[in-house]
């Protein structure tokens, strides 16, 4: 997921979103919110409480209509950043 956010925010700002990021304390928050609200479904052996521990792997547990909403709420089109 960051590497996600990292090229959707490098592609936003014309490449010059490399380096680091403010507030990514914020998006550390945000995954483990968003695994609270069951929005993301930990993957693998084992569950542990801390869900940012090294390696977790997540799934996208909503709708694509869901998907959409949210990157359209932050004037994202995630239609842009899909490959078939």
């Amino acid at each position: 997921m960051l590497a996600i956010f990292h090229a959707i925010k490098a592609d936003a700002t014309g490449g010059k979103g490399r380096g680091k990021v403010e507030g990514s304390a914020d998006i550390y928050s945000a995954i483990a919110t968003l695994a609270s609200l069951r929005l993301l479904v930990k993957l693998g052996p084992g569950n542990a409480i801390d869900s940012l521990e090294g390696g977790a792997r997540y799934r996208v547990a909503v709708g694509w209509e869901v998907v959409r909403g949210v990157a359209r709420s932050v004037g994202v089109e995630v239609e842009d950043y899909l490959a078939e």
